[in-house]
């Protein structure tokens, strides 16, 4: 298209023709040139982003003025990693993952005409929490933004172990998986009274996530209902496990009654010996009675004997006397001999 401008240079002069063209197109080409260089910001989440382990989750970055980004390079850095979360560059995707990610993550690129473009993670790890960028590079400028991503995870309700643990008490054990962050773990009694636990144990698992155990031993004053609350300490979130304990389940201390029963039976022994020697002592005295009494008897009997005065009978009892309380200790003989003075 040609363009005429008329030019009157004096009052009796005609006017000359001039050709504009190529100051239009220098105009033109001067918009364009001013258009590439413009400068732009990188708008990222503003606030942290909580996402849960095992789960999927999209971050989303955006130009501001809004724009088309589909000749700049978009690349996703995970600062806590070493190389790249994804990137773009020329149009297509790179083959530039860290290992970690390989498969996992992707750029959601369908309004990136717009300037807008999302970051994609399936089966999100504790390893992928920590701060990002989205950082665009256009051929005269670049910009990013910061954004930091925290993962949590509630993991499985606690389970309860009872054993015996002491002759009067009762150890019980809570065991809970899945948590991440480091959870909380607490025994409870009777109208939320914390019990002080024996011990507790954190390990961690694969893929990152906690295991946690927590052990009290209660014994009958403790009858009724304990529970076990783990607690996640970002979300907020708890799971609980219940569990009521009877007087009957405790194991009973019998060391009195063991007591008793020895005494009993020592006491039952004593009376049986005691009876025993006052049964023996009653029956050599009725002997020795019968044997003093046969003695005299015989030696009253005796014709043209003398009768035996007083000091005799009584050398005749004291020798039977000794007899019977020597038993058998001394040889027939003489015992014998001593019988017949």
């Amino acid at each position: 298209m040609l363009l005429v401008a008329l030019l009157k240079l004096s009052p009796g002069d005609g006017p000359i023709p001039i050709d504009i063209t190529g100051i239009t197109a220098l105009g033109d080409l001067k918009d364009t040139s001013s258009c590439s260089q413009r400068q732009f910001l990188v708008i990222g989440p503003s606030s942290p982003i909580i996402v849960m382990v095992g789960e999927e989750a999209m971050f989303s970055c955006h130009l501001s003025p809004s724009m088309d980004a589909q000749n700049m390079e978009v690349t996703w850095r995970h600062t806590n990693k070493s190389g790249l979360v994804h990137n773009y560059r020329n149009s297509q995707d790179k083959d530039q993952q860290h290992p970690e990610n390989q498969g996992r993550a992707e750029i959601l690129r369908e309004n990136i005409t717009r300037g807008q473009v999302a970051l994609r993670i399936r089966n999100i790890h504790p390893a992928d929490e920590g701060d990002y960028r989205c950082f665009f590079l256009s051929s005269t400028y670049h910009n990013e933004a910061h954004f930091k991503v925290l993962v949590t995870g509630t993991g499985m309700a606690p389970r309860v172990h009872v054993e015996p643990d002491t002759a009067w008490g009762i150890r019980l054990t809570c065991t809970s998986t899945g948590w991440y962050p480091e959870p909380q773990v607490q025994w409870k009694g009777r109208q939320g009274l914390h019990f002080t636990q024996d011990y507790e144990t954190v390990r961690m698992e694969e893929p990152g996530t906690f295991q946690v155990q927590a052990s009290i031993t209660v014994d009958e004053r403790s009858t009724g209902n304990l529970s076990c609350v783990v607690r996640n300490p970002l979300l907020g979130e708890q799971k609980e496990a219940h569990v009521s304990l009877a007087g009957a389940l405790f194991p009973k201390d019998w060391s009195w009654t063991m007591g008793l029963c020895v005494f009993l039976v020592l006491l039952e022994v004593s009376l049986v010996v005691t009876c025993a020697l006052l049964m023996r002592a009653r029956r050599a005295k009725s002997l020795l009675k019968e044997q003093h009494d046969s003695r005299s008897s015989h030696l009253t009997s005796r014709k043209g004997c003398f009768r035996p005065t007083d000091w005799e009978g009584s050398v005749h009892t004291w020798a039977a006397a000794f007899v019977l309380a020597c038993g058998k200790a001394a040889p027939h003989g003489k015992t014998a001999h001593l019988v017949a003075m």
